[in-house]
């Protein structure tokens, strides 16, 4: 299926509540929920969502070829998550966070099963040379590829692929 096109039929209502709820974030992957990310009183255990939040993250720097260091992380739990679903994980940065050296980045985590969100984070993200073992500004080739990426937010396509529904491919 071409990136840039919409399945024959159009969107299942699952897909269109997805689309709905993840229209803002330039960056969505989908995972599947395993068994084994189930705690004893069995729904995700709240640790798992930082994983699924980290898997975001990446695939966000993966588009960019960039990677900075997470310094701050916060999550709202909204809704329990049960073995069998599958997530789709939006981030985007925030633009009123970014600073010479660190910006924000919001997560949303949206049950497939339940067709809502079932989680919201933040985390605080800091450009770090790692061989001198300092902070360092932003590059602003870095900075150019978020403003690009955010922007591509502005007129969104979903499509379906191997791993979900992302925008802007």
């Amino acid at each position: 299926m071409s990136k840039s096109s919409i399945p024959a039929g159009g969107l299942s209502s699952c897909e269109q509540t997805l689309a709905e709820l993840l229209k803002e974030y330039p960056s969505v992957v989908t995972v599947v929920v395993q068994w084994g990310d189930q705690d004893i009183y069995q729904h995700v255990n709240n640790a798992i969502y930082v994983k699924y939040f980290e898997t975001g993250r990446i695939s966000y720097f993966n588009l960019l070829v960039e990677h900075m260091g997470q310094s701050k992380l916060s999550m709202d739990y909204r809704k329990p998550v049960t073995y069998p679903d599958t997530l789709t994980i939006g981030v985007r940065v925030d633009p009123k966070s970014i600073k010479s050296d660190r910006f924000d980045q919001e997560c949303r985590i949206v049950s497939h099963k339940f067709e809502c969100i079932t989680n919201e984070g933040r985390a605080t993200l800091v450009c770090f040379d790692h061989k001198a073992k300092r902070k360092i500004a932003i590059p602003k080739e870095f900075l150019e590829g978020i403003s690009h990426l955010e922007q591509l937010n502005a007129n969104p396509s979903w499509n379906s692929t191997s791993v979900g529904f992302n925008p802007k491919l």
